[in-house]
């Protein structure tokens, strides 16, 4: 068995490793796909031999979250150097080269599996996001290398036939053993209540709050969402909380009607057959499990859809006719990597969805019943950085509603913030999982150096819940937050928070507006400048710990290249490389999405 494992934070690598999964399947080599972090250890010890690691770089050259806790086992000392040296490997990774840790996720893994003695069999690769061709470019390249490569390991000449869909490895069928009436089926669906609350691997907590923190004319609804676990927790600041959304009833009952032999079949009890199913957080309890019930909870149906799935869906049209046909060869030519554009200006460019996919196809394709669990991507969940302090068994949250209009005037709902919004109220009981980052507040030399603290829009959350934990700690350690929002009466958020802080404790907080006419600083780089005689001080006198936290883009390099200028104005003549000793020190720490 070929084994391919993924470290993945935004689903990229994942992509990409279900990708190469199909394609493989079709030179006639079954593979098992698996996150990191899912893949049960003494397979990797007893029975592994060729093996494909994909990775993507998040943060400052940190691993995902499902590829560190595997990766924090093979960091142990005690292993022994040939404790790996039964397994033959190569490695993909994902990244950027605009940042300063390009790929340093993959590089880790890689490098830590040559000193436990596995071997590479062919070439590595780190796609580059900046490249000409992008990540497709050079994973075509990788691709056809590792084929080469493995044909040879396995000593015959592997042929591309695509002529047929591959058999899924785990499939879903009705259940012989139970024949229930259609309609009482729904009945019980209807009675079953919250399926997300018999999925044991997860923690469960009741929402005390889940309000609007903005004002209601404010362009962007952004809520604050306060959880009380039913069971005893422990965080730091800088840990994150996963929620997991399930999809709505109306966009179930679309995508079933997409395919309307599923309908008949929707309500009734399944089982599965093949490896066993494998989902972000764990599976719903599948006794007595029905279609509409996998649906709703576990397919990705509002994701856009990726080249894996355009593998598999061309296979299911009918082209007898002249419309099958067309429709036929345009699926087939959004799964290969020769047009690029093809797919882009389909899927991604219009952000279409699977379920408009399945929709607009419907005519001509007939999904099997069986190819369910295994085509449609599972539903992930969202991580989000806590908002507040340790307190007893609470969580706050701060959470932007993602609601925009595409390019084809459709009105597109993020998945978990549309749950959050429509589905979520004040007293219910939801799952949840947490996450261990944290952030640091001390240095090796200096137990309490000053922190400046960079935040635009909702990357407030895990700087409140740092400033929080320092007033409780140590009131008198310096603390410089540099806030980020449109205007003061719309989206400042925690307003009389931060002025008890700034009377209570050694805070300062320096807001940017940039949309209040005629206030200065407009963004958080401006308001950093402005200051920057203090910002050089507590940076170049005092050791500061400086941290920036929001969207990737424009922000965090332009942030980048004004603490390097105040630095560079300040005297240092190699501010780049100092601004660089920074990071590595743990002294600059990024978290960007």
């Amino acid at each position: 068995m070929f084994t391919i494992l993924y470290g993945s934070e935004t689903g990229n690598a994942q992509d990409y490793a279900e990708y190469l999964a199909v394609r493989l399947r079709y030179y006639g080599v079954k593979s098992h796909v698996s996150a990191f972090d899912d893949f049960p250890l003494e397979r990797l010890i007893t029975d592994t031999k060729l093996l494909v690691l994909i990775c993507s770089t998040t943060g400052q050259g940190s691993l995902p979250r499902n590829a560190r806790q595997l990766f924090r086992f093979l960091l142990r000392d005690d292993l022994p150097s040939d404790f790996l040296d039964h397994i033959q490997f190569t490695s993909f990774g994902l990244g950027d080269s605009s940042y300063s840790r390009f790929n340093w996720a993959i590089r880790k893994i890689h490098k830590r599996f040559l000193q436990l003695g596995a071997q590479e069999f062919s070439p590595r690769c780190e796609a580059d996001e900046m490249g000409e061709l992008g990540p497709d470019g050079f994973y075509k390249e990788w691709e056809a290398k590792l084929v080469e490569r493995l044909g040879s390991k396995l000593m015959r000449n592997l042929i591309y036939n695509d002529t047929q869909p591959v058999t899924p490895a785990t499939t879903i069928a009705l259940d012989p053993n139970q024949s229930i009436d259609l309609a009482h089926q729904l009945e019980n669906t209807k009675l079953a209540g919250d399926l997300s609350l018999t999925r044991s691997e997860l923690l469960q907590a009741k929402v005390l709050e889940n309000t609007r923190a903005t004002t209601p004319d404010h362009f962007q609804d952004i809520r604050h969402v306060v959880l009380e676990s039913t069971t005893p927790i422990s965080y730091v600041a800088g840990d994150t909380c996963a929620l997991y959304p399930v999809n709505d009833d109306q966009s179930v009952q679309d995508f079933l009607e997409a395919q309307p032999h599923w309908l008949a079949v929707a309500d009734k009890p399944l089982i599965f057959k093949g490896d066993p199913p494998q989902a972000d957080g764990g599976m719903i309890d599948l006794k007595g499990v029905t279609l509409r019930q996998l649906v709703k909870y576990h397919l990705d149906i509002w994701s856009i859809p990726k080249r894996a799935l355009f593998a598999h869906l061309w296979h299911f049209v009918d082209g007898s006719t002249e419309d099958g046909e067309r429709e036929r060869d345009k699926l087939k030519e959004f799964s290969e990597l020769e047009y690029p554009d093809e797919i882009y200006d389909y899927a991604n460019r219009p952000r279409r969805s699977i379920l408009e996919t399945v929709q607009e196809f419907s005519n001509n394709m007939t999904i099997p019943l069986e190819y369910v669990w295994e085509i449609f991507p599972k539903i992930r969940s969202r991580q989000f950085s806590i908002a507040s302090a340790p307190n007893g068994n609470r969580i706050e949250l701060v959470i932007g509603v993602v609601e925009y209009r595409t390019i084809l005037r459709r009105l597109r709902r993020g998945l978990c913030t549309k749950w959050l919004k429509d589905q979520v109220s004040q007293g219910d009981t939801i799952v949840f999982s947490l996450a261990q980052m944290g952030l640091q507040f001390k240095l090796p030399d200096n137990p309490a150096p000053p922190l400046i603290m960079v935040a635009p829009g909702t990357g407030i959350a895990p700087m409140r819940a740092l400033a929080q934990t320092v007033a409780k700690g140590n009131p008198k350690q310096e603390m410089h937050l540099f806030y980020g929002v449109r205007n003061d009466e719309k989206d400042f958020l925690f307003p009389k928070e931060w002025k008890h802080l700034a009377e209570t404790t050694n805070f300062t907080l320096h807001p940017c507006f940039s949309r209040k006419e005629g206030y200065k600083p407009r963004y958080v780089q401006d308001g950093l400048w402005l200051n920057k005689e203090k910002v050089a001080e507590l940076i170049l006198e005092k050791e500061a710990i400086f941290y920036v936290c929001g969207a990737s883009g424009n922000m965090p390099k332009q942030t980048k290249l004004t603490i390097t200028e105040i630095i560079k104005e300040s005297g240092v003549a190699e501010a780049e490389k100092y601004v660089k000793d920074m990071e590595d020190n743990g002294r600059y720490l990024e978290d960007v999405w």
